[in-house]
């Protein structure tokens, strides 16, 4: 009685009823347990005349939208494997989960996830069936080693560095998923598929460049003053978003990084200390920025950066290249801005190095040649 009591918590009138008109026509039945907080499913069906209980690794969590897309990919991996199983007087099994089709191991994936982030899994899955193998259903099976390093081959031909990133990669994390979820025993996208982050061109603005957005700020001071103080500190606008009054003592920021959860201690200069100044005449409130969402924020600097005529391709990050480039071409070891940044590997801060070794080379470049006059 209160196990019943409780599963009619865990899942909506509407499911509960799709489930009893299901398992009144089919040989296999969908079946629930409670667990904490959650159903967990299971098929129980006859094997060789034995009663066989098969747990899929899915969940009724109450949610009724939820519930009804797991209810759906239930009924299709039964859809998709019921002709492999032979009447209950011969009964041969079992549900072979390596042909489920990948279309219903992503929609299993994505659920819970923001629409935002899935849009990536689903245009990365549909490249792969639809254009390089232009099949409309693709099992799981179907996808081997060797179709993932012919689909990398394709994609570096037709797509630029990132995006083949970004697709391989939602490709290797989505077979992880069916291996953990028992749909295939390994996954094919082995250490043998180089799948690396590509180097992109990190911009910053130079010392004439800042100097004009100090004389030209926008008409949203909250964007401008945000945007200049993670110049002078390096700040990422996560942790911009959340700064406090709290934050600052005795001319020093103090915070946890949002990123990496990394304490930091960054003494300010008399830019930043000016800015903070300007801010409490504003501030309403106990943070220091008032800044819209990262989109809108991003929009508005744009817009900034287009009236004042620069013409480099400028976000937020741009002020952490800026910060990071300044100090290095002032003497600043690297170790110090290393820590200054958060990162946690001195390689990642190697990058500015190297981008201030090419910037110094072109500069040399420029100079006249005599010796050919």
């Amino acid at each position: 009685m209160n196990d019943s009591i409780e599963k009619s918590n865990l899942i909506s009138k509407q499911v509960e009823n799709m489930l009893l008109s299901f398992n009144t026509i089919s040989k296999i039945k969908i079946r629930t347990r409670v667990l904490k907080n959650k159903l967990n499913i299971y098929l129980d069906y006859c094997n060789n005349n034995i009663r066989t209980k098969e747990y899929l690794k899915l969940y009724f969590i109450g949610n009724n939208v939820k519930d009804k897309q797991t209810f759906e990919i239930v009924k299709k991996i039964i859809a998709d494997n019921e002709s492999k199983i032979i009447n209950d007087d011969y009964g041969v099994n079992l549900l072979n989960k390596n042909k489920t089709p990948i279309d219903l191991i992503l929609r299993e994936f994505l659920i819970g996830k923001k629409e935002k982030n899935s849009k990536g899994y689903k245009i990365a899955i549909m490249n792969l069936k639809n254009i390089f193998l232009k099949k409309d259903n693709l099992l799981i099976s179907e996808i081997t080693e060797n179709t993932i390093k012919q689909y990398k081959g394709f994609l570096e031909e037709n797509y630029k560095k990132a995006t083949v990133y970004n697709y391989l990669n939602h490709l290797k994390i989505l077979l992880k998923f069916a291996e953990e979820k028992g749909y295939i025993i390994k996954s094919p996208f082995t250490s043998k598929i180089k799948n690396r982050i590509p180097d992109t061109e990190k911009v910053f603005l130079t010392e004439n460049e800042l100097e004009i957005m100090y004389k030209n700020k926008f008409r949203n001071i909250n964007i401008s003053n945000a945007f200049l103080f993670s110049c002078s500190t390096g700040l990422r606008i996560s942790d911009l978003m959340s700064l406090k009054w709290s934050n600052i003592e005795n001319n020093k920021l103090i915070l946890i990084q949002k990123k990496n959860n990394v304490p930091n201690i960054i003494p300010l200069n008399e830019d930043v200390l000016k800015i903070i100044e300007i801010q409490k005449d504003i501030s309403e409130n106990e943070y220091i920025f008032k800044l819209p969402s990262h989109r809108r924020a991003l929009r508005l600097l744009k817009q900034w950066i287009k009236n004042i005529g620069i013409s480099k391709n400028v976000n937020f990050h741009t002020a952490r290249h800026t910060f990071a480039t300044l100090c290095l071409t002032k003497g600043v070891d690297i170790f110090t801005v290393s820590k200054i940044l958060g990162h946690k590997d001195i390689r990642t801060t190697m990058v500015y190095a190297k981008l201030i070794d090419k910037v110094k080379e072109e500069a040399i470049n420029k100079l006249p040649v005599f010796s050919r006059k």
